[in-house]
């Protein structure tokens, strides 16, 4: 390690080379929703401070947002609006300018000074909606039958398979999350462009709007295409500025602030990010995607703890569940970690099930307002395809020598006595996750399950339940770990441990001559293209009869 004394002289050239870049001043162009540069908040400490060196930094004058394409979940727009607003209070000019507007959008522009639309753009305000898709009647009509059973009235995951619609309890349990998150929407472009929320819901029942009648309502602050934008933002400086990309800014930036942290104490503290489905050991095979695998995080957990340089945990969450068998391992080392040094759980976009289970034993839970969280619950079953096939002319026998031979079998359906003993299996797991949320949250088990039985919340109506402790984003868990840790407020280095996704399993396959193994990973991997939903149910075919901590659904929110 560099001492502070041999630091210092790359330091002041670093200084002096930021005084050359950031002469006069300077207007920084963020592309948020097409430069790779530019890391997502929810799961990035990178952009985060930036954004903090920009607040502070006074030859910043200006932020220009490129909103295109933004395709963030409903909790990392709400930290990432956050942030931007934190620059915009800080005396920073934040404007925008976008050819067509549509709610998410809308939603981060709302949060700025100026907003420019292009004369000829419309506005796409739009409500959001959950799309609950049901397959049950078309895979009858197939001759495939899915078994499944779930512990908790609301735990719906097996409905779009054995069902043609959804249940009352899953309508109820998922216009709620809906209705809740369509008010935190409302009342933020509300706020933000200062305007009563039954108004911005008239303009939704409008929509799509002229670029003039979105200027009439106040949606934007004037109609001018990309050139003149530029004009308006010189005017407003009173004269052009210098102007840098976000990664131009960020590179020197990034040099000095951990040239300033060299030779300070070596304490510090972890950030964990836990992405994907929650799965066990092997079972992580084919195509990309990040994946929690309790073989590969329980190990990393065990060694902070044992680390004396590591004073506080960080574990960001961002996953629909999985495994049972594997949340509960994680769980556990979480537990055994929070017994030597302060662990928080930092909830992203979607952090239920499996994901809240091993989250429990933390000492404080923090997500944001539109976090999918809770689904405490477990369900479980398998895929039954033998009529199926035998419609095609491909029949099965199987020759049995013990009882219970073909229970993981999907040629035939269970038994009623299987699917009893299989139920009473999934009522001790379910009994389990509530043990360990009662212990984690230090509530009574009854005042736990009021708010389990797979019931899905938004963070604020989780805070509300008493299921997580905080709103926030990533600088508040840094902030209570400090104070929990004893830290003072700039002491502490943050160090992040991420866990790479598998690779080339395809590839793997084929050249190891597997075919049955490469016709699994090629499923997988076709099945991981068609989205969240699809890689949860691959995941019931891969382990048929085993306790899964899966949210009931896909959300697809827009």
């Amino acid at each position: 390690m560099l001492t502070a004394s041999f630091a210092w002289a790359p330091l002041q050239a670093i200084r002096l080379l930021r005084g050359i870049q950031l002469r006069g001043r300077v207007v920084v162009e963020i592309k948020l929703g097409q430069d790779r540069s530019a890391p997502s908040l929810a799961s990035s400490r990178a952009l985060v401070e930036v954004l903090q060196d920009m607040a502070q930094d006074p030859a910043v004058r200006a932020v220009v947002l490129d909103l295109r394409n933004i395709s963030a979940g409903w909790a990392g727009l709400q930290e990432l609006r956050r942030a931007l607003g934190r620059l915009r209070k800080a005396g920073k000019l934040l404007v925008t300018h976008l050819d067509i507007l549509t709610t998410r959008e809308l939603y981060l522009a709302s949060v700025a000074d100026r907003v420019w639309l292009t004369p000829s753009g419309d506005v796409f305000l739009q409500g959001l909606g959950a799309h609950l898709n049901f397959y049950g009647d078309a895979l009858a009509h197939l001759g495939v039958k899915v078994e499944m059973e779930a512990a908790g009235t609301f735990k719906s995951f097996g409905e779009p398979f054995t069902r043609g619609y959804p249940s009352r309890a899953n309508r109820e349990a998922t216009g709620e999350l809906v209705g809740d998150l369509q008010e935190q929407l409302v009342a933020a472009i509300a706020k933000g462009r200062g305007l009563e929320p039954a108004a911005v819901l008239a303009l939704m029942a409008e929509s799509p709007l002229s670029a003039e009648r979105a200027l009439e309502a106040g949606l934007v602050d004037g109609l001018a295409y990309a050139d003149q934008a530029e004009s308006h933002l010189d005017a407003l400086l009173d004269g052009k500025a210098r102007r840098l990309s976000l990664r131009q800014y960020a590179r020197l930036a990034g040099w000095e602030r951990r040239l300033r942290r060299w030779g300070r104490s070596s304490r510090h503290i972890a950030v964990v990010h836990l992405e994907g489905p929650i799965v066990h050991g092997a079972e992580a095979s084919g195509g990309a995607g990040q994946r929690i695998d309790a073989d590969r995080v329980v190990p990393v957990l065990d060694a902070l703890r044992e680390s004396p340089s590591t004073r506080a945990v960080v574990l960001y969450v961002n996953s629909p569940g999985g495994s049972a068998l594997a949340s509960d391992l994680i769980a556990r080392a979480v537990r055994r970690l929070g017994e030597h040094k302060p662990v928080l759980a930092l909830f992203g976009d979607v952090s239920a099930s499996g994901g809240y289970y091993l989250s429990a034993p933390a000492s404080e839970i923090i997500a944001r307002e539109g976090t999918i969280t809770g689904s405490i619950g477990v369900v479980g079953g398998k895929v039954t395809i033998g009529p199926a096939l035998g419609r095609l002319g491909v029949h099965h026998e199987r020759i049995s020598a013990g009882p219970d031979s073909g229970l993981f079998d999907p040629w035939t359906p269970l038994s009623e006595a299987q699917r009893a003993r299989f139920r009473v299996m999934l009522g001790r797991t379910y009994d389990r996750f509530l043990r360990i949320v009662s212990a984690g949250r230090k509530r009574p088990i009854e005042a736990v399950r009021a708010v389990a039985e797979g019931r899905v919340w938004t963070g604020r109506q989780a805070l509300e339940r008493g299921l997580v402790d905080h709103i926030g984003g990533l600088d508040l868990a840094l902030s209570r770990a400090r104070v929990m840790a004893s830290l003072d407020e700039d002491e502490g280095a943050v160090r992040h441990h991420r866990f790479s996704p598998p690779r080339f399993a395809v590839f793997q396959a084929l050249l190891s001559g597997r075919p049955g193994a490469l016709a699994r990973d090629l499923l997988t991997a076709g099945l991981e293209a068609a989205g969240s939903g699809a890689q949860l149910a691959q995941m019931v075919r891969q382990h048929p009869m085993e306790p899964l901590a899966l949210l009931p659904y896909d959300v697809d929110l827009d």
